[in-house]
């Protein structure tokens, strides 16, 4: 699961990246360079958006991987106490 959530953020910021290298270079005038400026408000905002569902995403894969680890540490006690006993 970690490494789906890894590719596919690194897939969308890498796209991010290339949308905002592509706008910038088609800027040759002043106002295109407004216009490009403009739109910095709305990139800034969507990689916010995609910061905060790669956070949500990544504090689920947490909460699973401490889920199982909690489970495997009680298996084991189990165990232990069998073996003791």
């Amino acid at each position: 699961m970690n490494k789906e959530l890894l590719f596919e953020s690194l897939q969308r910021y890498v796209a991010l990246g290339f949308s905002q290298l592509r706008a910038r270079l088609e800027v040759n005038d002043a106002e295109v360079f407004q216009t490009y400026i403009a739109k910095q408000n709305e990139f800034v905002k969507i990689v916010g958006d995609e910061f905060v569902g790669d956070a949500k995403a990544l504090a689920k894969l947490g909460s699973e991987i401490s889920a199982k680890v909690q489970e495997l540490g009680q298996g084991n006690m189990k165990a232990v106490t069998k073996k003791g006993a």
